[in-house]
């Protein structure tokens, strides 16, 4: 199955243009050092830790009851559909061939 990254940029983007936001002047500031230029790894792992702890903070549950919903719907309603679909062709390929079986005589 092929996921369309296009679907999913409304989604991430208010994510990192305020990821990016928060965080470009701490990068400048701290996480660059001074004497040769490098990212300092350890300090933007912590720095990411902190940031995305404030983010689940504000992050309520009917936000996240709502992307779930989206993603599913847009994602899985096919499923749901064609599923139906797929069972009901079996149900009627498996009747006209008897292959169900027999209720009358199950408890003989």
């Amino acid at each position: 199955m092929d996921i369309n990254v296009g679907t999913f940029k409304p989604l991430i983007k208010p994510v990192i243009v305020s990821f990016l936001s928060d965080l470009g002047p701490s990068v400048l500031n701290h996480l660059i050092e001074p004497d040769n230029g490098a990212l300092n790894l350890d300090k933007l792992r912590d720095e990411l830790n902190r940031y995305m702890c404030e983010r689940m903070l504000e992050v309520t549950p009917q936000m996240i009851q709502d992307i779930m919903y989206t993603v599913v719907l847009q994602y899985l309603g096919w499923l749901i559909v064609w599923g139906c679909v797929f069972g009901g062709v079996m149900g009627v390929i498996c009747q006209a061939i008897k292959l169900t079986p027999d209720y009358e005589n199950w408890a003989n």
